[in-house]
């Protein structure tokens, strides 16, 4: 995909998906600090909500771990993906103008059954989140595996889009709008989850 297909995709359909934006040898370094992460137990549950009073811890909502990625604290395999980000943002604002700032994310750990169901990344309390992402990190990922990321048609509940978590593939949809959720997944799922905010 070029930045160009990427950012019409974007502007149409307000999402896009970017496969290889990492490369193999990107995602197995990558993979390693994950790995050493989640072995030192680094991971906790995740939640739904944020600090200010909507923070949900139960169960029945999503089921991964995760692992906050602190900026000013990142390894090398974390600044391969995390700097090609911030190179990605500055095009999308000059192209689309969305305002986007600063960039918040985590490791995403599904366990097979895992699932995280229908939902917006924006919070109620808070309009500051615009554009998200996925970037995965499974490099033996096969149909029949589940864990897609199915995306809800805007205007037709009834339409939707299931994308596969491949290693390398990036996707980025508008916060706000985008109804989405993790399906079943029947093998252990990594990936990094973040949103670009705005001031």
């Amino acid at each position: 995909m070029t930045l160009e297909t990427a950012l019409g995709d974007l502007n149409s359909q307000s999402y896009f998906v970017w496969d290889d934006f990492l490369s193999p040898d990107e995602v197995a370094s990558i993979s390693l600090d994950y790995q050493k992460l989640y072995d030192e137990g680094a991971f906790s549950r995740a939640g739904t909500g944020n600090q200010s009073g909507e923070r949900n811890l139960s169960g029945g909502i999503r089921s991964d771990e995760t692992y906050w990625l602190d900026p000013l604290a990142l390894t090398l395999s974390q600044h391969v993906f995390w700097d090609r980000l911030e190179a990605l943002k500055t095009r999308i604002n000059e192209e689309l103008f969305l305002g986007l700032w600063n960039l918040d994310g985590h490791y995403s750990r599904y366990p097979v059954d895992g699932f995280y169901h229908r939902h917006l990344d924006r919070f109620a309390s808070s309009d500051q989140r615009t554009l998200s992402m996925v970037l995965y990190f499974n490099p033996d990922w096969h149909t029949g595996d589940g864990g897609e990321l199915r995306i809800h048609g805007q205007g037709n509940p009834a339409t939707q889009t299931d994308i596969a978590p491949i290693a390398g593939r990036l996707i980025c949809f508008l916060s706000a709008s985008v109804l989405h959720e993790v399906l079943l997944t029947h093998q252990v799922r990594l990936s990094f989850a973040g949103w670009w905010k705005r001031r």
